[in-house]
């Protein structure tokens, strides 16, 4: 009946069915739109269907049309291309910067950014050996907590096995307890963290060789200063 609730949400379950399962190349004509709807419980004529796609474009979401035989209709703000999303599954899966476990998640997040027809073509030729990576989930963890520091404006405080580039002299020497500034993470065969030490020299320190991460309550210096 027009009047359940289930009927009152069906602007909302149309423009679901529009992000979820259309794009250009499988856009959805009105009986089918009809059908959609028909599988959720909610009944619907063309003129409504009209009406809905309509607010649902003066709220802001695009509806665009294909034009055959008969009109067709697809979310036309979907942010990445079938072809971007291929393109990025790919990488992350050669990726050695990312943990091997946590790569089915991220390419499950990547899947649900393409319509649901075309999620099986886009991945059916993704290479089918993922690699080992060269970071661990514990060198990950500490990238994690390293862009919380920066993100917050607080130093860090580790136990630093080995040795530490210098900027300024490029000497090493052996380091233990360090409290620094975090500033930026980049990645050269490994994931290194650019630092003002406790005199406010610049320095770089390798992930994988943190123990004991933790952010401290203390401001960071700011180095751009």
């Amino acid at each position: 009946m027009a009047g359940t609730p289930r009927q009152k949400q069906k602007t909302l379950l149309l423009l679901r069915i529009l992000c979820e399962r259309t794009d250009q190349q499988h856009a959805l004509t009105l009986s089918e739109l009809e059908e959609e709807l028909s599988k959720l419980g909610i009944s619907s004529e063309r003129k409504s269907l009209y009406r809905d796609l309509k607010a649902i474009s003066d709220a802001g979401f695009t509806v665009g049309t294909v034009r055959s035989k008969d009109m067709r209709y697809y979310w036309a703000d979907r942010p990445l291309t079938q072809k971007d999303v291929i393109l990025l599954s790919n990488l992350l899966r050669i990726s050695s910067s990312i943990p091997r476990k946590r790569k089915p998640e991220m390419e499950k997040k990547l899947r649900s950014l393409v319509a649901v027809p075309c999620q099986s073509d886009a991945f059916a030729n993704l290479l089918s050996a993922i690699p080992d990576g060269s970071i661990t989930e514990r060198v990950y963890s500490r990238v994690e907590l390293l862009f919380d520091g920066i993100l917050s404006g607080r130093k860090v405080r580790f136990f630093y096995k080995g040795s530490v580039l210098r900027e300024q002299s490029h000497r090493r020497r052996n380091l233990h307890i360090q409290t620094v500034s975090p500033y930026r993470l980049v990645w050269s065969d490994g994931y290194y963290l650019v630092a003002a030490d406790e005199e406010g020299n610049l320095a770089f320190y390798r992930v994988d060789r943190m123990e004991e991460l933790t952010i401290t309550p203390h401001s960071a210096i700011d180095i751009r200063e």
